[in-house]
């Protein structure tokens, strides 16, 4: 996914991505590291689909720092509500899903599910973006 948004400059929807990572990157400890983890999964094509394992010490490291950045934000009651949160749960699903790590997507889409409910389903969602990374 990182690699395809480097090679496609040109690309508006690619622009809006990196701009959203950009952004959420510099606002949230748990994305920046996750964004880490995947450009290390990516820069030395070590990634296989559906292949669990296949994370490099680097990777691994920079997950387990946005895992533990993460849960600091969940243990503050008033981040449950951030979109930033919200985000970072879904990439970090997203990042399992794409290494094959299913029992860990497993656990990220339940806690997705309880932000969302948390925050009174999509319905009260008020960013069309967020909404569409859902669905996405």
């Amino acid at each position: 996914m990182m690699k395809a948004f480097l090679l496609r400059p040109k690309s508006s929807f690619c622009d809006k991505v990196r701009e959203v990572c950009f952004a959420v990157g510099l606002a949230n400890d748990g994305a920046f590291h996750l964004a880490l983890a995947e450009i290390a999964l990516y820069g030395h094509d070590k990634i296989e689909y559906l292949h669990p394992g296949r994370e490099d010490a680097n990777a691994l490291k920079h997950y387990t720092l946005s895992l533990q950045y993460t849960n600091q934000k969940i243990q503050a009651v008033e981040n449950m509500m951030s979109d930033g949160l919200l985000i970072t749960v879904l990439c970090l699903a997203n990042y399992d899903m794409n290494i094959g790590n299913l029992e860990r997507y497993t656990a990220h889409m339940a806690g997705l599910e309880t932000i969302v409910r948390s925050r009174g389903g999509v319905d009260k969602f008020r960013s069309i973006h967020l909404v569409l990374s859902l669905l996405w």
